[in-house]
């Protein structure tokens, strides 16, 4: 998403669910400009009573928006990878907020987008009906077989009007621990999944967490791990100087990048605070931050604008907003450090390593599931500013021969084990099977 888009994206309300009236609470608005676009190039049709499963199967993905993001960047993934000649994507955007449309289009996936709004108030109850009503009437007018979800507010509607719609088939994904919903929402969650075939988790942290908190059956969770493209995501010598220079700095910069939204829960105060008293050493390094704004009322920034104000070097921090590709950060920085309170399996995380990058993460279940300490990366307690600056220290000393051996592992373990090629043979195999499934019913 380019970097003036966050006011839009605040404004579409496409940030972090909140839970309260607002789950069902999203003005829509049915004949969006996107809305015509696709109807208008023949990719909607009438839904026959006795519309066959034979042929492609026909999969409709909700999201709340098509912005930069995991889950975005997940649906894209799949959406445009899948072979063709077995499945036919579509993607239902609950917002208007769409800068993502034109990858989604260039990747000859459909969409139709509404005018939702995740955010409370019992004034938008009737709206967001509205919008309920008319994403049903979608999914049989594109004659959907299997609804994906992922995350809470889309997966709330989608389920909801894939039941309304008659649609046979649900999937879901869940991307994170969602410890922090209250326990109604976890019981919502448990009731929809009575009538989903399919719930697939990131990682194993994930899939433990909702076992705990969910309490659905075992045998309806299937582990696929996120993948990531290795041909895409590799070392790029040419990046190190085009991200200095995208950022105005000397060729003999320092940098340590870290990726993801600025909010609290992604720890950018830990490595601030870590990363401070550095700065005071050594004149060259700098902290360079990409990310989004989900909610303007959980921005961080200002508070680390001052912290670095008020130490006497403005200059060292760099907040450019998200990065049209991200590929010249992981490549072009000397330290890839996340310090995430909570992660599903970031996807940041493994195209850092696919780039070779030197990771510093926080020591959480998920990142555990990634790193091997000391062999392809270096981990730190949660929240500990002094053991992080501990480590980032000592990793800018590491010696060639053994920087570049951990820098090598990187790749090579992140090569066997998240393959893209691998998470898309998953899913097209649970589609199938729910079809199957379909047909035997």
């Amino acid at each position: 998403m380019p970097i003036g888009d966050e006011e839009r994206k605040r404004e579409a309300g496409s940030g972090d669910f909140e839970l309260g009236w607002g789950f069902m609470m999203a003005p829509s608005r049915s004949f969006s400009p996107l809305r015509r676009a696709s109807e208008e190039a023949g990719t909607t049709q009438p839904l026959s009573k006795d519309d066959s499963v034979a042929g492609p199967i026909r999969v409709g993905y909700v999201l709340t928006a098509l912005c930069e993001g995991g889950l975005e960047r997940f649906t894209l993934e799949l959406a445009r990878r899948l072979p063709r000649d077995g499945f036919q994507p579509c993607v239902f955007c609950l917002t208007s907020l769409a800068p993502w449309a034109d990858r989604f289009r260039e990747a000859g996936v459909p969409i139709i987008a509404y005018q939702a709004r995740n955010r409370p108030g019992i004034g938008s109850v009737w709206p967001n009906l509205r919008a309920l009503l008319a994403l049903s009437k979608d999914f049989r007018r594109h004659r959907i077989q299997i609804v994906h979800t992922c995350d809470f507010y889309p997966a709330v509607m989608g389920r909801i009007a894939a039941l309304l719609a008659g649609v046979p088939g649900r999937v879901h994904t869940l991307h994170s621990l969602y410890d922090w919903y209250p326990g109604w929402a976890h019981q919502v969650n448990r009731l929809l999944a009575t009538r989903t075939q399919q719930v697939t988790a990131v990682s194993s942290p994930v899939l433990e967490s909702s076992l705990r908190l969910d309490k659905l059956p075992s045998e309806k969770y299937r582990l696929v791990h996120n993948g990531v493209d290795a041909e895409e995501f590799k070392p790029r010598e040419e990046s190190r100087r085009e991200l200095r220079e995208m950022l105005g700095l000397p060729d003999s910069a320092r940098i340590v990048v870290t990726v993801g939204a600025y909010t609290e829960r992604k720890g950018h105060r830990t490595v601030a605070e870590a990363i401070l008293p550095l700065v005071e050493q050594d004149p060259n390094l700098h902290l360079v931050l990409f990310g989004t704004v989900p909610d303007p009322r959980t921005d961080i920034r200002p508070e680390l604008r001052e912290m670095f104000s008020v130490a006497g070097h403005p200059n060292r921090l760099h907040m450019p907003g998200p990065l049209e590709d991200v590929r010249t950060a992981y490549c072009g920085c000397d330290i890839f450090c996340m310090a995430s309170q909570v992660e599903g399996l970031s996807l940041a995380c493994i195209e850092a390593q696919m780039c070779s990058c030197l990771c510093l993460l926080s020591d959480i279940p998920s990142f555990r599931e990634v790193v091997q300490e000391g062999v392809n990366g270096f981990l730190f307690p949660v929240g500990d500013a002094d053991a992080l600056r501990r480590a980032l220290a000592k990793a800018s000393v590491l010696p060639k021969e053994r920087r570049e051996a951990v820098q090598a592992q990187a790749r090579r373990l992140a090569l066997e084990r998240f393959p893209i090629e691998s998470t898309i043979s998953s899913y097209a195999d649970i589609y199938r099977e729910v079809v199957g499934e379909i047909e035997k019913a």
